[in-house]
């Protein structure tokens, strides 16, 4: 019961979801500073209990009984100054001593035989809990930079209860904030793209620093352990016992009357390796997994920001709609860090309050001459007036006019135009990507 409460702690403190919470990254991203990093802590949690393999470690030695020295003696001895085995010992000369293959690494040590150390397991529980700090850094940093800002412009829009005439007012006062700071996000966008950078520094930084921490044999620690359990036979000894021992040897040294060294052989059983092995396999496929994931994500989604002609239909799926004049006309000519802000705030504004923010702002731009030469020009051919023609062009700009200054009259309506319902695959492949 200790340890479920201990992991649904560290869940809630790496969750940290509270009502009016708001999205300033992406998924992938989250898997690194909540999912990666709950694994990492819980691990630690879970490797500092006795409650499931007992002891960590419990040796044994019959001289140093008859010498009247405590087993609380030699395990303590044992714990600190580490175990180790004989990696030399053939499964052969294994079998000739009496002792199975899986009992690797024993046996009675010829003159300079090579010792392999086993000292990690000391510092399991500590570097586990590392690696999650480092796992949710680049989210702490991130928070930091951004200051709460997307919180600030959108927190009191999510309610669901609020009436019509205030959600306008609000929305109306969110374009006018946009349209007057638009052009100062690119270094809002860098501090990002260098927070989400460090993710895959930091995965394959942590691949390095276990396969540092348990004798250079992580990296190669998962293919080994496929080929083993597709077929046994052909491999002398576990690369989980190999990498992680459950029976090593430990010196033990005592001096004798005459001051002289007596070394004293003692036999470890390391149960917390039962653990480790499988904690440490299923670390070498996760990391794999989210390696492989982050950057290809990182990449197509850092050269999608810059690919204007996605825009409109990320915009598009974002609110539900097909038509799209306002929103080419916000994005047309905005710069990427603009773009990275809008789509901050997609992710947080409903589709209704979504729509009319984007009429809102385009509104704003025409009126500040906000639109690139192609928009001001396409708005400027017009017929020439006279007759029925002149009559619905009239008629046609006093309706715009009339719903520009209402701000509603179903600004970007969920209404599909005719011919113009056929969306590519690509663009449908590039908002999943922009949305992970």
């Amino acid at each position: 019961m200790a340890i479920t409460s201990l992991m649904g702690d560290v869940a809630m403190t790496i969750k940290g979801k509270m009502p009016g919470q708001v999205n300033i990254d992406n998924k992938v991203f989250q898997l690194h500073y909540r999912l990666t990093t709950f694994l990492f802590l819980g691990f630690s949690i879970l490797s500092t209990t006795t409650s499931l393999i007992g002891h960590p470690i419990n040796c044994f030695c019959r001289d140093c009984e008859e010498k009247g020295i405590s087993k609380e003696v030699i395990n303590t001895h044992c714990w600190i100054t580490g175990t180790y085995t004989l990696p030399n010992k053939s499964a052969v000369t294994m079998r000739k001593i009496g002792f199975e293959s899986h009992f690797y690494g024993l046996g009675t040590q010829e003159p300079n035989e090579y010792r392999k150390y086993h000292l990690y397991y000391q510092w399991v529980p500590f570097v586990l809990f590392i690696q999650g700090v480092l796992f949710y850094l680049p989210h702490w940093m991130w928070e930091i930079n951004e200051d709460g800002r997307v919180h600030a412009l959108v927190h009191d829009m999510r309610l669901p209860n609020m009436d019509k005439d205030t959600l306008k007012k609000k929305i109306g006062n969110l374009s006018m904030y946009v349209n007057e700071t638009l052009g100062s996000y690119d270094g809002y966008y860098l501090r990002f793209l260098l927070c989400d950078f460090l993710n895959i520094v930091n995965v394959f930084a942590n691949m390095f620093l276990i396969d540092h921490f348990i004798n250079h044999e992580f990296l190669t620690y998962g293919p080994r352990c496929v080929r083993y359990f597709q077929d046994p036979s052909k491999v002398d000894v576990s690369p989980l016992t190999f990498t992680f021992p459950k029976l090593t040897k430990c010196e033990f040294q005592l001096y004798g009357v005459s001051g002289t060294v007596q070394n004293l052989d003692a036999l470890c059983v390391l149960a917390l390796n039962i653990l480790n092995e499988k904690v440490y396999l299923f670390l070498w496929f996760w990391l794999v997994i989210l390696s492989c994931i982050t950057c290809v994500v990182f990449f197509f989604r850092t050269s999608l920001m810059f690919v204007k002609r996605f825009r409109v239909p990320l915009f598009q799926r974002r609110a539900h709609t097909l038509r799209s004049q306002d929103i080419k006309d916000v994005v047309r000519n905005i710069k990427v860090g603009d773009f990275f802000f809008l789509s901050l705030l997609a992710k947080n504004l409903d589709i209704t309050a979504f729509r009319m923010f984007l009429a809102h702002l385009a509104r704003a731009m025409r009126k500040q001459g906000g639109l690139g030469p192609a928009a001001r020009s396409a708005q400027n051919r017009r017929p020439p007036t006279g007759g029925h023609t002149g009559q619905s062009q009239h008629q046609e700009g006093h309706g715009t006019r009339q719903s520009a200054r209402d701000g509603e009259a179903e600004p970007l309506a969920p209404k599909e135009p005719a011919g113009n319902s056929t969306v590519s695959t690509a663009e449908i492949v590039a908002y999943h990507l922009n949305d992970v």
